[in-house]
C-alpha cells in the first residue's frame, strides 16, 4: 500500500506505530532519508502533547490533532487505511505569535468620538487607561476633566481640528490619577468609516516597559540614597571650565557637614573653608593636580563644623572629560571616617603599650634565661663535683670488694662481700640515671651509633638477671623471632639501658618470693617498614602488680613510682622509666604501656633501624638429632627454627633411643629434659656427655646439675641465638673443658686474678699515677699490682711533672681534679716540654661522668679515659691498649 499524496507531508503508521511508509516532503519535514525512517517508530520523529497510542489514532479517525516537528507544531488529520494501517496527513503549520516585540510591552485601548455630539464610545481597556468607570456616551468635556491642566488645551484643539479636517492626530497626554510620569499616547486613526463621516476611531496606548524602567530607576535611587545615608557617605561634583572651578554636593553632604540643606553648592574657596587650615592647602593642591594630571581624587582630611568640633573625612573622586564642551568633572564620595579614626588612635595607643609591655617582658624573659642557663650551668657543674666526689670513694669501695672476692674466702665471707658488691653497684647505678637523666634534659645526650649484635645484647641481660630472677622466685622466657638480623646499627648502650631498666622493673614487681611464683617474658623480633626503614620491637610482659591508670598518665616523668608505698616495698628512685621514654625519644621510636592491676603489665618499645645484616646460614652440622619426649610444643618449634641456621636436616626422636646415637662430627646430639621422667630415662641411657648439648626446664637445674656434671647445659626457656651458635661452636671443637658460667662482660674479657707479679713480668717500665685520695692511692697501687705492674706515686699535679721530668715512665695514670696543679693542667705542661715523636700516654682516671668530660680530656691531650669506679677488668683492657706505645 502506497501513499498518493504528493505535495503534503504524509506517513503510513501500522497499528504497532512502525512507519510502513512516508513520501519526500515528510522527509524533507524532519531531514531523515527514507531508509533511516522506515520500520522505526513514529515516536522517533514525531512529539504529541500526549503520548502517541494505537487508542490514541483510533479515537482520533478522520479528525485531527497537534504534532510537533522540531518544537514546529503541524495540524494532522488521522485517516484509517486497510489491516489496521493509519494514514497521518499533515495539513498546515500553527501559527506563530508574530506580535512585534515592541507591542508586547503595550496596553492597547480602542475609542470612538462622534464629532456631532462630542461623545465617546471606549472598550473596557481604554476606559481602565483613562480610570474611568463609564464606558459609553462619555462627553468630550468629562475626559478633558480626568486629564492633566497642562494637557487639556492641546486635546480640545485636536479634536475640534479632527471634527473639521477628519485628519489623524497623536498627542502625549497625562491623567490626573496617574502615580507615575509615563504619559499616555493618544492617536487618532481618522474616519471610521467613510460612510459615518461624523465618527472618528483611534486607540490610547502606554508604554509599560518605559513605566517598569521608570520604576526600577526610582527604586534604585530610593535604595541608593537610603545606602549612602546609612554608610553616612555623601557625594560631590566639581566642575572645571575656563579655569574655574564650582562644586556641588547631595544632602547627606549637607548632614555630614551640619549644614543647611539649601546650601549644597558654591565655588571651590566655598567648599575649602568648611576644611581645617591645616589640612586645606594639601586638600586644594590635590583637587588642582587631578585636573592638570587628568588623575583621580583620593584624601584623607578634617573639617570644621559649625559648632566648632572637628571630623575625619575619607574623600575620592573620579575623573571625567566632556571634549564638546571643554569641561572637566571629579565626581566623588566623602565619608566620616571619625569613628575609624578614633578605633585606630586607640589601636596605636594599645599598640605601643603592647610594645612596651613586649619589651619590658622580652627584657624579664632575657633575664630568666639567663638565670635558666646559668642555674643550668650550676647544676650540671655541681652534678660533675658530685659526681667526681662520690665515685671516689665509691671507686675505693668497688675497687676494694673486687680485689677481695678474687681471694680464698668462706661461703659466709663470700655472701656478705657479694651483697656490699651488689649494694655498692646499685648506688653507682641511681648515680648514672641522675645524670643521665640531667643530660636528656639539657639537651646534651648523643648517640653513638655501630653495628651490634643484638642477640648477644639479649643474652647479656639474661646472664645479668638470671641470678636475680631466680632468687625472687620469678621465670624468665625469651622468645626471639626467626627474621631477626645477625647484626644492625644502633645505639647498643642505649637500647641495653631501656632493656635492662624494663626487665629489671618486670623482674621487681613481679612474684616477691618462692610462694608467689612470677613470669617475665622478654620477645624480641624485627619488623620491615618499608624498602629503607625496618623496626626492632621488643615486648616485656610480667604478671605483677600492675599500674593504675593515674599512674600511666605519669609514668614517664621522673622520680614517679606508683605510690609511697611502692618505693618502700620495692626500692628505686623512679627513673628509671622516665629514662627510657627520653631515650626511646631520641632514637626516633615509641614506647606502649598496657597495663591492670594485680593482672601485670606489657611494655611494647619499638625502635627504628636503618641498616642491618640478615642473619645467614653458617652450615656446622649435616644433621642435629633431637631427643626429646616432645615434639609439637612452641619451645621445640622455637629450637627447630634456630637449629636451622647451624644445619642440613634435624631430626626428632624419642630419648629411650640414645642408647644408639650417631657420635660422628658431622652430627649434633641434643637432649631435651622438660620433666623428671625425662631424667629417669636419661639416667638409664649410656652416653658421653662431652658430645652432647643438654636443654632443660628451669626446674629441673639442680637435678640435672648433679646428674650432668660435665655435660654442656642450657635452659631452654631463655635460649638465645647467641648462646646457641656458641655451645654449638664450642662442641664442633670437641672442647673438654667444662663451660664456664657466662659472664656480663660479654665472654671478652679472661682476667687472669690468680697470678701474683713477679719479676719476670714483661711490664718492667713502671707506671706513674697522679691521685690525691690516699685511700684510692692504696686501691689502685694494689690493682695495678694484682695485675703484674709496677707504678709510682704523685700526690698532685706538679708532684707528677717534677716525677715525669726526673724518670722514665710506660704511662700516666692521673686524676683530673686534684689541688693544686690538676690533672688538665699536668697534661698541657707534659706535651708543652715533651718531643712530638716521643709522646706518653696519658690517661685520665677520674669521677667525671658529665657529657663532654671525655671529650675535654682528650682536647687538653690526654690519650684515654677511665671512669670511675674502676675495676680490675676496665684497668686491664686500658693499659694493654697502651703500654708499650
Amino acid at each position: 500500500m502506497k501513499l498518493n499524496v504528493s505535495n503534503t507531508p504524509a506517513l503510513m503508521v501500522s497499528h504497532s506505530l512502525h512507519i510502513l511508509d512516508i513520501n519526500e516532503p515528510a522527509l524533507v519535514l524532519i531531514s531523515q532519508t527514507y531508509k533511516d525512517v522506515i520500520n522505526k517508530s513514529v515516536e522517533n520523529f514525531f512529539t504529541c502533547p500526549q503520548k502517541i497510542s494505537l487508542k490514541q489514532l483510533n479515537a482520533y479517525v478522520n479528525q485531527t490533532i497537534l504534532l510537533e516537528v522540531d518544537n514546529k507544531p503541524f495540524t494532522a488529520l488521522i485517516l484509517p487505511q486497510q489491516e489496521s494501517t493509519f494514514s497521518i496527513i499533515l495539513i498546515d503549520q500553527q501559527p506563530q505569535d508574530k506580535t512585534p516585540a515592541e507591542h508586547k510591552n503595550q496596553v492597547i485601548g480602542r475609542w470612538m468620538y462622534n464629532t456631532i455630539d462630542r461623545t465617546f464610545q471606549l472598550s473596557k481597556t481604554c476606559a481602565a487607561l483613562l480610570a474611568l468607570e463609564q464606558k459609553t456616551a462619555i462627553s468630550l468635556d468629562y475626559i478633558i476633566e480626568n486629564l492633566a491642566k497642562s494637557d487639556t488645551g492641546q486635546v480640545v484643539n485636536a479634536f475640534k481640528e479632527a471634527g473639521i479636517n477628519k485628519q489623524p492626530f497623536s498627542l502625549e497626554v497625562h491623567t490626573k490619577h496617574s502615580l507615575d510620569v509615563a504619559p499616555l499616547q493618544l492617536i487618532c486613526h481618522g474616519l471610521q468609516d467613510e460612510s459615518a463621516p461624523t465618527l472618528l476611531k483611534g486607540i490610547i496606548k502606554r508604554n509599560i516597559y518605559t513605566q517598569k524602567l521608570d520604576c526600577k530607576l526610582d527604586e534604585q535611587h530610593e535604595r541608593r540614597g537610603r545606602a549612602l545615608e546609612g554608610g553616612q557617605i555623601g557625594t560631590w561634583s566639581i566642575i572645571h571650565y575656563k579655569n574655574e572651578m564650582s562644586v556641588r554636593w547631595d544632602s547627606q553632604t549637607c548632614k555630614l557637614l551640619h549644614l543647611p540643606a539649601t546650601n549644597n553648592h558654591g565655588s571651590i574657596c566655598t567648599w575649602i573653608n568648611h576644611i581645617h587650615p591645616q589640612d586645606a592647602p594639601s586638600v586644594k593642591a590635590a583637587i588642582e593636580h587631578a585636573f592638570i594630571q587628568n588623575k583621580d581624587f583620593e584624601r584623607e582630611y578634617r573639617c570644621i563644623l559649625q559648632d566648632g568640633s572637628c571630623i575625619y573625612i575619607y574623600a575620592k573622586g573620579v575623573l571625567s572629560n566632556d571634549s564638546r564642551t571643554n569641561t572637566s568633572f571629579l565626581d566623588g564620595v566623602i565619608i566620616d571616617h571619625t569613628p575609624i579614626y578614633e578605633a585606630r588612635m586607640r589601636l596605636e595607643e594599645s599598640n605601643l603599650l603592647l610594645e612596651a609591655k613586649v619589651k619590658s617582658r622580652t627584657a624579664e624573659l632575657d633575664q630568666a634565661v639567663k638565670h635558666a642557663e646559668m642555674a643550668s650551668q650550676s647544676k650540671s657543674e655541681f652534678l660533675s663535683m658530685m659526681s667526681h666526689e662520690l665515685r671516689t670513694p665509691m671507686n675505693a669501695i668497688i675497687g676494694a670488694l673486687d680485689l677481695l672476692t678474687d681471694q680464698d674466702n668462706s661461703f659466709e665471707e663470700q655472701e656478705l662481700l657479694d651483697t656490699a658488691a651488689i649494694a655498692a653497684n646499685n648506688l653507682v647505678s641511681i648515680l648514672n640515671d641522675i645524670l643521665d637523666i640531667n643530660k636528656i634534659e639539657a639537651g646534651k645526650l648523643e648517640l653513638d651509633c655501630f653495628d651490634f649484635d643484638v642477640s648477644k645484647m639479649l643474652n647479656n641481660i639474661i646472664v645479668i638477671f638470671g641470678p636475680i630472677a631466680e632468687q625472687k622466685g620469678v621465670k624468665l622466657k625469651v622468645l626471639e623471632s626467626d627474621n631477626l638480623p645477625a647484626e644492625l646499627n644502633g645505639d647498643e648502650n642505649r637500647i641495653r639501658q631501656v632493656m635492662f631498666n624494663l626487665v629489671s622493673n618486670a623482674i621487681k614487681f613481679s612474684g616477691n618470693d618462692s610462694s608467689n611464683m612470677g613470669l617475665v617474658s622478654i620477645a624480641l623480633s624485627c619488623e620491615k617498614v618499608n624498602a629503607l626503614v625496618s623496626k626492632l620491637i621488643f615486648v616485656i610482659k610480667d604478671d605483677g602488680i600492675g599500674i593504675d591508670k593515674e599512674t600511666l598518665k605519669k609514668l614517664f616523668t621522673p622520680f614517679t613510682q606508683a605510690d609511697k608505698s611502692t618505693t618502700r616495698q620495692f626500692g628505686g628512685t623512679g627513673l628509671g622509666l622516665a629514662i627510657c621514654g627520653r631515650l626511646i625519644e631520641l632514637m626516633g621510636g615509641e614506647i606502649v604501656v598496657n597495663s591492670e592491676v594485680n593482672i601485670g603489665s606489657e611494655f611494647t618499645v619499638s625502635i627504628p633501624i636503618w641498616n642491618f645484616k640478615p642473619r645467614e646460614l653458617q652450615t656446622l652440622y649435616s644433621c642435629i638429632t633431637l631427643f626429646s619426649n616432645i615434639n609439637d610444643t612452641p619451645e621445640i618449634e622455637n629450637l627447630k627454627n634456630k637449629l636451622s641456621f647451624y644445619c642440613n636436616e634435624i631430626i626428632v626422636i624419642p630419648i629411650n633411643s640414645l642408647t644408639s646415637y650417631d657420635t660422628s662430627s658431622e652430627n649434633l646430639n641434643i637432649l631435651i629434659a622438660t620433666s623428671m621422667a625425662d631424667i629417669h630415662e636419661l639416667d638409664s641411657c649410656s652416653f658421653t656427655p662431652h658430645d652432647v648439648l643438654l636443654l632443660y626446664k628451669r626446674d629441673l637445674f639442680e637435678q640435672l646439675t648433679e646428674r650432668f656434671k660435665k655435660t654442656f647445659k642450657l635452659n631452654l626457656d631463655t635460649l638465645t641465638f647467641f648462646t646457641l651458635q656458641k655451645y654449638c661452636l664450642q662442641l664442633k671443637e670437641r672442647s673438654k673443658l667444662e663451660f664456664e658460667p657466662l659472664q656480663e662482660d660479654d665472654f671478652a674479657i679472661n682476667l687472669d686474678l690468680t697470678t701474683e707479679p713477679n719479676n719476670d713480668s714483661p711490664y718492667q717500665l713502671p707506671l706513674l699515677v697522679v691521685e690525691d685520695n690516699e685511700f684510692n692511692q692504696k686501691l689502685m697501687v694494689k690493682q695495678l699490682s694484682r695485675l703484674g705492674y709496677n707504678c709510682e706515686l704523685a700526690s698532685d699535679g706538679l708532684q707528677g711533672l717534677k716525677m715525669w721530668q726526673n724518670n722514665d715512665y710506660a704511662l700516666i695514670l692521673t686524676d683530673c681534679h686534684m689541688p693544686g696543679m690538676d690533672g688538665f693542667e699536668l697534661t698541657r705542661q707534659i706535651r708543652k716540654f715533651e718531643e712530638k715523636s716521643a709522646e706518653i700516654p696519658i690517661i685520665a682516671v677520674t669521677g667525671a661522668a658529665m657529657k663532654g668530660d671525655q671529650e675535654y680530656c682528650l682536647s687538653v691531650g690526654m690519650s684515654d679515659f677511665i671512669s670511675k669506679p674502676v675495676t680490675l677488668a676496665k684497668f686491664k683492657n686500658t693499659l694493654e691498649k697502651w703500654y708499650g706505645n
